[in-house]
């Protein structure tokens, strides 16, 4: 569904409910820059597929529409940080309270994009947001490759496949920029595969447990 009245060169917010109701009510916040664009690839995708453009066939639909303390997600995240990284993610709460914990206690960032050509983050706790200074809606949508500045994104593209290849890379510092373009380095960051327990990828994460100024 497109804004009405549509503004050119203008920040809006694509709303895509297919006919079977696949993806109900899926934001994407997105810059001036690619709204437009999006927008048509979005349309011509359902029109011809009944499929939003942005979600790879390898990606699980539950996936799609995360909760923020979504207790299944949740379990992907912490599941597979133990199954390829070798180490816990590092919370004794309960299992049912996990979701809880990351997103809305947890003392580092977490963050969690899929696996476009040009991913897109679907994940991004109380801490990221902070950090970043983008809300939970500001996020979900936002290409990742945003979160750094044009001359580190080389850099950051280099380490993502790196644990594409890899499968995850850990002791990783960077800069990032956030919303007011004031710029951070995170530090002691780990980054790695979303892998089910069948070996399905189902995008990338990272969690930076220390943050300084630039």
């Amino acid at each position: 569904m497109f804004p009405s009245p549509y503004v050119l060169h203008a920040p809006t917010e694509l709303t895509v409910t297919t006919a079977a109701g696949e993806y109900p009510e899926a934001r994407r916040s997105l810059s001036h820059v690619e709204a437009f664009e999006a927008q048509l690839e979005s349309f011509h995708a359902v029109v011809s597929g009944g499929r939003a453009a942005g979600y790879p066939p390898d990606v699980r639909t539950e996936w799609d529409l995360v909760d923020q303390e979504d207790p299944t997600f949740a379990a992907l995240l912490t599941d597979s940080h133990l199954r390829v990284v070798g180490t816990s993610l590092g919370s004794d709460v309960p299992t049912r309270d996990v979701g809880r914990w990351l997103y809305r206690d947890a003392a580092f960032g977490l963050l969690a994009h899929r696996t476009e050509a040009d991913p897109t983050f679907f994940y991004a706790n109380q801490a990221a947001q902070r950090y970043f200074g983008y809300s939970w809606s500001e996020f979900v949508g936002l290409p990742s490759r945003l979160s750094a500045a044009s001359p580190d994104r080389a850099e950051r593209a280099r380490l993502l496949d790196e644990v594409t290849r890899n499968g995850f890379s850990n002791d990783y510092r960077g800069l990032r920029i956030a919303k007011s373009g004031a710029q951070f380095w995170i530090e002691d960051a780990t980054v790695w595969n979303l892998l089910d327990a069948d070996g399905r990828r189902h995008g990338q994460a990272a969690v930076f447990r220390s943050v300084t100024p630039a």
